[in-house]
C-alpha cells in the first residue's frame, strides 16, 4: 500500500477509500460518511511530506535535464481524525481531499442537504459501476467476435 492515497490507514473505517463528493465541495468515506464537522471533533496532522526534490533529483539522474520535469509533485498528508463518537482514524490524503477536509471542518450543512448530496453521490457511483460493467461486456463481446 506504499503508493495508495486517499484511504483510511487504521482505526475506524480501516481500509475504506476516501473520495471527493461529486455533488458538493466535501470529501466522504466510500459508503456515505461525510468528512465534516458534523461527524469529526478534530483533525491533527501526523505527517506532511512533499517528495518534489528527491523525485526531481532521481529524474535528473535517470533521464538527464528533462527527467527532473517528468517527476510529479507528491503532496500527501497523514492525518489523525478524532470522531465525535470517541473513535479515531489515521488517514492518508492528497491535496484535493485535504482541501475538502478543511472546507468540511468550516462549513455546516443541514441534515436534509447531507441526504440529498449523499443520494446523488451514490447514484453517480452506481451509474459509474454500471458503465464499467457495460464497457467490460462490450470488450468481451468484441474480443469474441
Amino acid at each position: 500500500m506504499k503508493n495508495k492515497t486517499n484511504y483510511v490507514m487504521s482505526g475506524k473505517y480501516d481500509g475504506m477509500n476516501i473520495v471527493a463528493s461529486n455533488n458538493s465541495k466535501f470529501a466522504r468515506i466510500s459508503g456515505g460518511i461525510f468528512l465534516t464537522k458534523k461527524f469529526i471533533q478534530e483533525i491533527k496532522v501526523v505527517d506532511a511530506f512533499t517528495n518534489t526534490e528527491s523525485k526531481a533529483l532521481t529524474g535528473y539522474m535517470l533521464y538527464g535535464t528533462g527527467g527532473s520535469a517528468l517527476q510529479k509533485v507528491s503532496n500527501e498528508k497523514i492525518l489523525e481524525i478524532h470522531w465525535k463518537d470517541g473513535d479515531t482514524s489515521l488517514i492518508k490524503v492528497n491535496k484535493d481531499i485535504d482541501e475538502r477536509l478543511m472546507i468540511g471542518m468550516r462549513e455546516d450543512i443541514s441534515e436534509d442537504e447531507y441526504k440529498v448530496i449523499n443520494d446523488k453521490d451514490l447514484k453517480d457511483d452506481n451509474f459509474a459501476t454500471l458503465m464499467t460493467f457495460i464497457l467490460i461486456g462490450v470488450c468481451i463481446v468484441w474480443f469474441i467476435v
